[in-house]
């Protein structure tokens, strides 16, 4: 991971409560669970790692699917989800633990707004991503408060639909829908703040102070000063990586 303040984040996640907390309650499946590891890291640290490889091979390999309880499957997925959703959170919408949506943003805003110019013909946008974004995205719009359930790794194939739609009054409003993997065959709805749609206006607001829109602002957002391109810029006036007095 070259965004070093996100493996600060991940430090601080490591080492707190919550997740000293998890360690304790994940301790009876994660020695259940090892036997099936082949020799990987058992730690609920590696939690992710542990619950991808056991659900690959109970998708895959026939001999793991017979054999491995599929209780424990959904503790693996139960202790991951709880994992990930502390890992690509955080308490601020512009904290680093956002930084999987927050890098994001932009391309969708961008789509978004080029829909709304009246020569524009192409009214759809796909934007391609992991579970990731998911999760921050939820969290940074509240809509883990109106559904919890939807909180954690989302399934393969899953799709959020940002839906624009003018009113009578000209206005342009976004609404958001989720369908989680192929498991359903319906959208739902989900709540933005609290509200079935949002102004437009009033959803760039909200976000786009928290955007990572381009290299050097990744570089500063992620204190990093030599990889990725970073090496090219002029840090000498940064106060942080550079106080004077």
């Amino acid at each position: 991971m070259e965004c070093e303040y996100f493996q600060l984040h991940l430090g601080r996640v490591n080492t707190g409560v919550a997740f000293q907390n998890l360690t304790v309650q994940a301790a009876p499946f994660l020695q259940a669970v090892e036997p099936y590891l082949n020799g990987m890291n058992s730690s609920f640290l590696n939690m992710w790692n542990i619950y991808d490889y056991l659900n690959v091979q109970y998708i895959h390999n026939k001999t793991f699917y017979d054999n491995f309880p599929e209780t424990l499957l959904e503790q693996a997925r139960h202790f991951a989800n709880l994992h990930e959703q502390n890992v690509f959170t955080d308490s601020a919408l512009n904290s680093i633990g956002q930084i999987a949506i927050r890098t994001l943003w932009p391309e969708l805003f961008w789509s978004l707004g080029n829909m709304t110019l009246p020569n524009n013909k192409v009214k759809l946008a796909l934007t391609e991503v992991d579970y990731k974004p998911f999760i921050s995205m939820f969290n940074v719009t509240n809509a883990t408060i109106t559904d919890p359930d939807i909180a954690g790794i989302v399934d393969y194939a899953s799709v959020v639909a940002l839906e624009l739609s003018q009113d009578v009054q000209g206005q342009y409003n976004i609404a958001m829908k989720f369908k989680n993997g192929t498991s359903g065959n319906e959208f739902r709805s989900l709540k933005l703040w609290g509200n079935d749609s949002v102004p437009f206006p009033y959803l760039i607001s909200q976000l786009d102070w928290t955007t990572v829109n381009s290299t050097i602002n990744w570089c500063f957002s992620c204190n990093q000063t030599v990889l990725r391109g970073c090496s090219v810029f002029n840090y000498s006036n940064d106060p942080f990586l550079n106080p004077t007095g």
